[in-house]
């Protein structure tokens, strides 16, 4: 959540221009986008954030199929529901 407000900070601090009115769109629509839609990533292990992978964070089987997100990934397609990660983020420090 950290990098979430910087990057915002940051798009405001090198000249995005968003009026007043339309900055608190401009949380919600991020908080939204990667809080909600995109899950957490708790299976691969990337190089410096960038998208190339390194290695897996489980370490067997037994671990990837106790994955809590990819359980609730699962779950939320079986039932045909939309996804909402939020709740796998702590939310609470900010």
């Amino acid at each position: 959540k950290k990098e979430y407000f910087e990057t915002i900070e940051l798009g405001l601090k090198k000249g995005l221009i968003v009026s007043e009115s339309k900055i608190k769109n401009l949380y919600k629509f991020f908080f939204y986008f990667f809080f909600e839609c995109i899950m957490p990533e708790t299976l691969i292990e990337f190089k410096d954030k960038g998208m190339m992978p390194i290695k897996f964070k489980f370490k067997s089987e037994e671990e990837l199929n106790n994955n809590e997100e990819l359980d609730y990934l699962f779950n939320c397609i079986e039932k045909n529901i939309k996804p909402n990660f939020s709740k796998f983020y702590n939310l609470d420090t900010y």
